[in-house]
């Protein structure tokens, strides 16, 4: 599925410059428009394809938040981006969003609008990943079901004292969880890494009887649970691994 909406940008290269349009009740996301805070010089071939594919299944798309918000009267709105960064902060509190909050929301309440004089019906603020697993799903999934990576992060950089200095690696977890895993590690700025060195600092673990965890401890890679990765995100700051520690 992913390498067909790659094809189909691919093939509309000249058009990729984020069509806009209401949304068609007749789709799937018919219900909804999803309004794009990434600046277009920013939107690469993923963002266009998932936002094309969007389109594809009845979702709106718009750039305009007080366009979207005058017409909204008979669907859903979301703001898409990658970082609370890319979001305008005039933008922010004319919605009611109160401005960029120190972390990402792990319950999603801080992603919310607070008040609104507008009879909108707001789905608050998304990433791409959320719109990318909800055409996969072919449906509109809840924030609950993985707030730390639906809910955008402050910056895209990740965090001061993980990104460039920090490389990971993972073990014990399968599928969709590894995936999540992989996703939570990428956020934060670390470098992700599907093998384990000791050039490794890290190795979030799940199975303590594995090979990698054994190599771990025998070449002093600090091997933590994913909640260390996941208290890094919701603090927005390096934890201390102690309290983490497998």
């Amino acid at each position: 599925a992913g390498s067909g909406l790659i094809t189909m940008a691919a093939a509309a290269s000249a058009q990729l410059s984020l069509t806009v349009g209401d949304p068609d009740d007749r789709g799937v996301f018919g219900h909804i428009m999803a309004c794009v805070f990434t600046p277009p010089a920013m939107l690469g071939t993923p963002e266009l394809s998932l936002l094309m594919a969007w389109k594809a299944r009845g979702g709106g798309v718009h750039q305009d938040p007080f366009v979207v918000l005058s017409s909204a009267a008979s669907h859903k709105v979301v703001f898409i981006c990658h970082s609370f960064s890319e979001f305008p902060t005039p933008a922010m509190s004319a919605l009611g969003f109160g401005g960029v909050p120190a972390a990402s929301p792990p319950d999603g309440t801080a992603a919310t609008p607070t008040t609104t004089t507008r009879n909108v019906d707001c789905l608050g603020i998304r990433t791409f990943t959320w719109m990318q697993d909800c055409i996969l799903a072919n449906r509109e999934l809840d924030l609950i079901t993985r707030p730390l990576i639906y809910s955008p992060a402050p910056t895209a950089e990740g965090i001061v004292g993980l990104r460039g200095r920090m490389s990971v690696a993972v073990t014990g977890f399968r599928d969709a969880e590894r995936v999540d895993v992989i996703r939570l590690v990428r956020i934060t700025g670390a470098e992700y890494v599907g093998y384990l060195t000791p050039r490794q600092t890290h190795l979030i673990c799940a199975d303590p009887q594995s090979k990698k965890y054994v190599q771990a401890k025998r070449w002093g890679v600090r091997v933590v649970s994913v909640l260390w990765v996941k208290h890094c995100i919701t603090n927005w700051r390096p934890m201390d691994e102690k309290e983490f520690l497998v």
